[in-house]
């Protein structure tokens, strides 16, 4: 599996959740526009691959940066896109295969939204309320 074409792919969808305006993609910066999405490269532990033949990440982490800490739409938003299902949920457009309305994922087999906690996450001495989606990536070995 290469983790940047899974990332990548990955982005593309939570670029069809409604509301977020920016999307960063392989890094923390040091500065971001909210609201925003974040898909870093995955900790890999290699012993997660089967003879090589599968390789799975069962704890890649991507947030959503929702606003100001003290911002009552961001919360709002948060709990929008922690939603199980509807327009704005981080769950519904990463794990869909509805081919119809997404591209099929070509660079994994599998992606599960496992979990979300919410936090503040601070970012250059400011803080905002975030939400950390924990995923588990299934797909071939290489």
């Amino acid at each position: 599996m290469n983790y940047a074409d899974v990332a990548e792919q990955i982005d593309a969808r939570l670029r069809a959740l409604p509301g977020l305006s920016a999307h960063y993609l392989g890094q923390w910066r040091k500065s971001v526009s909210v609201p925003c999405s974040v898909v870093p490269l995955p900790d890999i532990d290699y012993h997660q691959a089967y003879a090589n033949g599968m390789e799975r990440v069962p704890e890649w982490e991507i947030a959503i940066l929702a606003g100001g800490a003290d911002d009552i739409e961001a919360y709002r938003r948060l709990g929008r896109y922690a939603s199980s299902s509807g327009e704005y949920s981080v769950r519904r457009v990463l794990e869909s295969t509805d081919a119809e309305i997404f591209e099929p994922y070509t660079a994994c087999h599998l992606v599960i939204v496992k979990s979300v906690t919410f936090d503040v996450i601070t970012w250059q001495n400011q803080d905002f309320q975030g939400a950390l989606f924990t995923l588990d990536v299934v797909g071939s070995g290489d």
